[in-house]
């Protein structure tokens, strides 16, 4: 979107929405291709595909923004760029290390429901998964139906402009509440598979280092698909978004779809 805009032009997301049509495989490499579909006086929309190393599309989104008035008056441009300063660390960055902590087998799945697990999560009864030593993010309640996650809003969620967590970061914190919360309505041995997201930005999240929480509700539980919804706060109890989601039921399928070609096709 910001391709179509003209200088000192800002823009706020208005709303995402992604149909997930396979899951990524381990070790492989996703490329997201976006493109401008409209851009006017007060609207942009646009649309991105996610591809894998084979060619195969995993999801297809979408995404509105508002465009707001231009900054007045506009910044001076700079006479001259200046070199970006980089700090230099004895260690790789984040997402070139060795992966921290635990995914767990297949056989834990099978055993524990899916309230099991993620109540053994919070009670650090089963390790952290690398998610959460990546991010932040982890569940604080659970229920039959109902969860808690919570993400510490830093500046490495961030992108530009600084001081606003991205905004996908937002969505990650919302799926993670609705997708567990379906989960905790399953019992042991039974994946599930998301087929959707949406979600409707209300203000931006600012990254002040404190927590957002999401708290996930499922509002259909049947016995192939799922709905669930979320609703993400910042630290001052203000709402940031409001999401919904769906999930396919896969009962005797592993917990990472590894094994299934496609693991929409349900017998």
């Amino acid at each position: 979107m910001q391709s179509g805009l003209p200088p000192a032009t800002p823009l706020a997301t208005s709303e995402l929405s992604l149909r997930v049509l396979a899951p990524a495989r381990l070790g492989t490499s996703v490329v997201a291709r976006g493109r401008l579909l409209h851009a006017r006086r007060s609207l942009a929309l646009s649309e991105v595909s996610l591809i894998d190393g084979n060619g195969r599309t995993l999801a297809h989104g979408s995404s509105l923004c508002f465009i707001l008035p231009s900054l007045s008056p506009p910044p001076e441009p700079p006479t001259a760029l200046k070199p970006i300063e980089q700090t230099e660390y004895d260690t790789p960055d984040p997402w070139a290390r060795p992966p921290e902590g635990t995914i767990l087998a297949q056989e834990m799945w099978d055993r524990m429901s899916g309230l099991e697990v993620l109540r053994a999560r919070i009670t650090d009864e089963l390790p952290e998964p690398p998610i959460t030593r990546l991010t932040g993010l982890r569940p604080t309640a659970a229920a039959k139906g109902e969860v808690t996650f919570t993400l510490p809003a830093t500046e490495w969620l961030c992108a530009p402009p600084r001081g606003r967590v991205q905004g996908g970061v937002v969505a990650l914190l919302a799926d993670a509440a609705l997708g567990a919360a379906i989960g905790t309505t399953l019992p042991a041995g039974t994946a599930f598979a998301s087929v959707d997201l949406k979600v409707n930005y209300l203000r931006p999240l600012a990254a002040d280092g404190r927590e957002a929480t999401a708290r996930g509700t499922v509002l259909h539980s049947g016995r192939r698909i799922a709905v669930a919804s979320a609703e993400v706060r910042n630290a001052d109890d203000k709402p940031i978004a409001l999401a919904t989601g769906s999930a396919m039921i896969l009962p005797g399928r592993a917990a990472a779809l590894a094994s299934v070609e496609d693991p929409y096709l349900v017998d």
